[in-house]
């Protein structure tokens, strides 16, 4: 299990700078100041506890790794790896990216995703916000205080990648709108239905 630790986190960080990733977070370093990077963000509110337990207990390439918790001023600051950019990051870029490029994207979420449902538990906040990449090309999916046991988790996080992927291959596409891929003509029959089996 992660370890909670009662006390304040910036007795053995320093904040550097804030930026958004899967939401509002510090980016970090351990004190005294060395050149690894990590990433604290904060939980608070009534349910908060009940949001730990899917954080503390869960391991896997796929999913975004805290190292620590510390429990400070009615919140739970959650220490994780450093991660570069979002999902959401890479559809704000104007050139698509290639479909060698989407199949590493999909396939490394997917791997995440086939584990939480090993799990039972649905992913319900997958979105391009929640999905994050690292500067090796590692794919990690974040914020799984947002995962609940659901008999149907399997179609909900399929359908769920199926959104994130349309959103990737159609920059015209609304993130809350219809399923419905308009650009056709810039990615194969393969990964057009793939799409389209996450998606029915």
């Amino acid at each position: 299990l992660v370890p909670v630790i009662p006390g304040s986190p910036w007795d053995k960080y320093g904040k550097t700078h804030p930026r958004e990733l899967a939401g509002k977070v510090t980016i970090v370093v351990k004190l005294p100041a060395r050149e690894e990077q990590f990433v604290v963000r904060s939980l608070s509110g009534e349910d908060v506890e009940k949001k730990l337990p899917n954080i503390r207990q869960f391991h896997h390439e796929n999913l975004i790794r805290t190292y620590e918790i510390f429990a400070y001023n009615d919140a739970f600051y959650l220490i994780s790896e450093f991660m570069c950019i979002s999902l959401k990051h890479v559809r704000r870029c104007p050139k698509y990216p290639n479909e060698k490029q989407l199949v590493a994207i999909v396939k490394q979420a997917l791997n995440g995703i086939c584990f939480l449902t090993s799990k039972k538990l649905a992913h319900n906040a997958l979105t391009l916000s929640n999905i994050l990449i690292n500067a090796d090309g590692s794919v990690k999916i974040a914020n799984l205080e947002h995962c609940k046991t659901d008999d149907e988790c399997g179609r909900k996080n399929a359908k769920s990648l199926g959104r994130v992927m349309m959103m990737l291959m159609d920059k015209d596409a609304k993130e809350d709108g219809e399923l419905d891929l308009t650009r056709f003509d810039k990615w194969s029959d393969l990964a057009v239905n793939f799409l389209s089996m996450t998606i029915t």
